[in-house]
């Protein structure tokens, strides 16, 4: 059979070669499976090579599931001892020695290259002294038991071994594969929403295997038969009664793996039907995947995304429908958990270009064409330059864009009638949103982003939302602004779902665990950008959870590495939080940090560890993917800006308040907001990035609620001038021209008449629908300190700010709009 299956003839046996299948059967390979290796075929095959292999393996394991199947199958199958060693932990040695002596099976983990010690054993430079063998370890002779194995395993995917080492190897790469994780999201789909699907598949498999073993005894008893035959063939009777009854036997058993395999067709049929979910997944971590070229901080591993797909099964579990209408929901379920957790990862000016690159990559078949899309990237040829025939209600400046528009697109132009309906075209032309509509009914003879390039050819300054228009229709997203993420919700993340909890293998148990200490194993990276800092929002949660004894902080630069490491060991055993800043400034430290994280031989399911820093190039890939991200910057817009606010200042805050003081911090609020977001229309706004922060708008707090204590009621207004001005907001500014704005934001915002308060009795208000200021049109400031009015306030403010929000006129944002599309492109 071997012979057949590997020689081949014409085609038919070579084609149908399996490596798996030859090495394992199916019992053994559906073992694997309960045991936590990944389902598809490479998977499998690198699992046969690790077990298989004459040479120590190097497990190449990004996502660590290798190792996890590794050592749960040593323990339960092999039944023998399993030790687990970090390369850089001090014990390395002693616990190779020991490994060595005893023939325990040792697991190196984070290897980050082969150790001088290895090499004797890697190359089995054995000495005999008489009955025993013994090996060079360091400076010591080691005996040597036979039952010793090694294996290696480490997580860098680009790890790169000297050819002297490589040759004593075998390496098994599980770095993640198109094909690859399409099948483990098809197993994960198939579990939770057909569970008996894949349960019938392992009967029928097992019924194969135990139908082929019997199959094949019959041809060993047929064969023994024969070898033992006495005389004529011809004239034993018992003989051919045997041969008969075995013929008989070999027919039924080949009728039953016939059937067998119909039954197992029709499986794979009901399968598949969830196969465009399962490739719809892996289509997008792999658009993820291409973040770091935009920023190295935005890396994910699959653990991550695999959390996701599996909160999107989760949320669709009670839908009942038939199964398209099944996986159209899955489908955008995912799309929406993907692009609002990658979102808040990332900072506010890369989350448009994420969305369009999702898009493109999910629906490039279907809406992305490839002559529209070299258009939109510039890259069209124009021909007749000379023969444009623009039409008359078109800015000369669009005329280039209009000529590889016109030829790359002549069709579509025509259908446009840009000339019989001039008047339409020229109040499109001029409207404020135009990626909204089109003139006409030509928006239903049209794709979406056909519609994107119109207005990228005629209004080129609306392009960017058009874009944001494309990608919310195509991903049903309400918003590209991802929900506001407080450091409490984000804490609440830590945990592994139980489905992933599950996967790992170990039944309920180790679900439990998963579960409880998920947490402790990821730490939380806040990638912060200058003058943002996220400390005393961070020391507020952690003292108000954890209490101030168990919060630690170390601010990094100046020599404190060692004290780093020592209290990372000692809250992690103690359950404390640990909070490391600024690791930008110590990057070249950060590979031992990471180091002695992944080497903490246990956790307390209290502890967590916050780190902080600014983007850098040379931040290590490995702690970047592990940690769950969120960028700490203002939140684009004044309503997110709010919102942001009022999650910090919470309902005990402002209860504890008169009411006019809460009135006048949802002013400050509003102020702080709008100089936040004028940094938007530099240089219209401001002349240049000031960096305003959660820290001024802390202390302008500090002072407004110190005042009203002072005055008994509304503060004094003069002391808030001065100190906004020359210190907190004004401190920052070097230029008279924005000076001299701030102070006109101060002099209109903090006043009476906004809080309508009469100067001659400043105890009575009037109701806030009679005040004749207002910090906004429609915006009215609620005359209680309740937090839910505020809210409710904030909730009925547009997503997306106009110039008139910062008093700049309607077409201040051409300018930015346009510098956005260009970038984005």
């Amino acid at each position: 059979e071997a012979l057949g299956l590997a020689g081949g003839g014409k085609g038919g046996a070579a084609a149908e070669f399996d490596f798996k299948r030859f090495m394992r059967t199916e019992s053994q390979l559906l073992l694997y499976k309960a045991q936590g290796l990944p389902a598809d075929e490479l998977s499998m095959e690198n699992g046969v090579l690790i077990l298989q292999s004459p040479q120590t393996p190097l497990i190449i394991d990004p996502a660590s599931q290798a190792v996890r199947w590794l050592t749960t199958h040593l323990a339960e199958s092999c039944h023998c001892t399993v030790e687990t060693v970090n390369a850089a932990d001090e014990r390395f040695t002693n616990a190779l020695e020991l490994a060595v002596r005893f023939g325990k099976t040792l697991v190196v983990s984070e290897v980050e290259g082969v150790d001088p010690v290895l090499y004797p054993i890697l190359r089995r430079d054995l000495m005999t002294a008489g009955p025993k063998h013994t090996v060079q370890i360091g400076e010591k002779q080691v005996d040597w038991q036979e039952s010793f194995r090694l294996f290696l395993v480490t997580r860098d995917p680009e790890l790169m071994l000297p050819p002297d080492a490589k040759s004593l190897v075998n390496e098994v790469n599980f770095a993640i594969t198109r094909s690859g994780l399409e099948g483990q999201l098809l197993g994960l789909t198939i579990q939770h929403e057909r569970p008996e699907l894949e349960q019938e598949k392992s009967r029928l498999l097992q019924q194969e295997e135990a139908s082929k073993m019997k199959l094949s005894e019959l041809e060993d008893t047929l064969l023994r038969d024969l070898a033992n035959s006495e005389g004529s063939l011809l004239e034993n009777k018992a003989l051919i009664d045997n041969l008969n009854q075995i013929k008989s036997s070999a027919l039924e058993i080949n009728q039953s793996l016939v059937d067998t395999r119909a039954v197992g067709e029709s499986l794979d049929k009901q399968r598949n039907g969830y196969r465009p979910f399962a490739s719809d997944g892996s289509k997008l971590f792999f658009l993820i995947r291409d973040l770091p070229a935009v920023n190295h901080m935005y890396q994910f591993s699959l653990s991550v995304f695999l959390r996701l797909y599996q909160k999107a099964l989760f949320q669709n579990s009670g839908l009942s429908c038939d199964l398209q209408d099944k996986i159209s929901a899955l489908r955008y379920s995912m799309f929406q958990l993907v692009f609002y957790h990658v979102s808040r990862s990332v900072f506010k000016e890369d989350r448009l270009l994420f969305g369009l690159h999702m898009c493109q990559g999910l629906f490039a078949a279907k809406h992305f064409d490839k002559k529209e899309w070299e258009l939109f990237m510039g890259r069209s040829v124009t021909v007749g330059e000379g023969k444009s025939r623009a039409p008359s209600w078109m800015d000369q400046d669009s005329l280039p864009a209009f000529r590889a528009f016109e030829s790359t697109l002549p069709q579509v132009l025509s259908s446009m009638g840009t000339d019989s309906d001039a008047d339409s075209w020229y109040r499109w032309m001029r409207s404020r949103d135009p990626e909204l509509s089109l003139p006409g009914n030509l928006a239903t003879k049209l794709t979406p982003f056909q519609h994107v390039l119109i207005v990228q050819t005629f209004r080129p300054d609306r392009t960017a939302a058009a874009i944001e228009v494309l990608v919310g229709k195509l991903l049903k997203l309400s918003s590209l602004t991802p929900p506001v993420a407080t450091l409490e919700a984000l804490l609440e993340e830590g945990t592994p779902s139980p489905m992933e909890a599950a996967g790992a293998g170990g039944g309920k148990d180790a679900m439990n665990r998963s579960a409880s200490l998920g947490g402790a194993q990821q730490p939380i990276l806040l990638i912060t950008t200058p003058g943002a800092d996220p400390s005393h929002e961070l020391q507020v949660l952690a003292e108000r959870k954890m209490g101030a004894e168990r919060w630690f902080a170390v601010a990094m630069g100046g020599g404190q590495t060692d004290e780093a490491l020592e209290l990372l060991k000692r809250c992690a055993k103690e359950g404390s939080w640990l909070c490391l800043k600024n690791l930008h400034l110590v990057v070249s430290w950060v590979p031992a940090l990471e180091k002695a994280f992944s080497a903490l031989p246990e956790l307390h399911p209290s502890f967590r560890l916050w780190l902080t820093s600014e983007p850098h190039d040379l931040f290590p890939v490995l702690l970047l993917s592990q940690s769950l991200k969120i960028t700490y910057q203002a939140p684009p817009g004044i309503k997110k800006n709010l919102l942001k606010t009022y999650s910090l200042w919470t309902p005990e805050f402002l209860a504890g308040l008169p009411p006019v003081t809460a009135q006048v911090l949802f002013v400050l609020a509003w102020f702080h907001a709008v100089v936040q977001e004028r940094r938007s229309y530099i240089p219209q706004g401001w002349c240049k990035f000031y960096e305003f922060s959660q820290a001024d708008l802390r202390s302008a707090c500090d002072i407004v609620v110190a005042q009203c204590r002072a005055q008994g009621g509304l503060p004094d207004w003069p002391t808030v001038y001065g100190l906004f001005e020359n210190a907190i907001y004004g401190g920052r500014m070097d230029n008279d021209a924005d000076i001299r704005i701030l102070k006109t934001y101060l002099l209109a915002y903090f006043n009476n008449e906004m809080l309508g308060v009469d100067p001659k009795n400043p105890k009575a208000q009037s109701p806030a629908a009679k005040r004749t200021a207002q910090l906004f049109k429609g915006v009215l400031i609620p005359t209680t300190n309740a937090h839910t009015e505020y809210m409710q306030v904030i909730a009925k403010l547009p997503e997306a700010d106009a110039p008139q929000h910062f008093s700049l006129p309607a077409n201040a944002d051409r300018l930015v709009q346009r510098n956005i599309a260009a970038k984005l492109v």
